[in-house]
């Protein structure tokens, strides 16, 4: 979930917000919009650093559970 979000739409909402940004500075896009793109963006940048913390919560689980640090050898 975390990769979807850091490789595809994360970097997306980015490229709109800059669309956006530069739409308005030619009188193409009105404000509005431009504050909805960064609105969005942030909650997508806020799913995924949620997305990591639990990712991370998880493996600090099974490593506790397995006993070892190096569970992928």
């Amino acid at each position: 979930k975390a990769v979807l979000f850091k490789t595809g739409i994360i970097p997306q909402a980015s490229q709109t917000v800059a669309s956006m940004l530069a739409g308005y500075q030619v009188n193409k896009v009105d404000f509005l919009n431009v504050v909805r793109s960064q609105i969005t963006l942030y909650n997508y940048q806020t799913l995924y650093w949620k997305a990591f913390g639990e990712a991370h919560q998880a493996l600090a689980r099974l490593v506790a559970a397995v006993g070892e640090e190096n569970i992928y050898e």
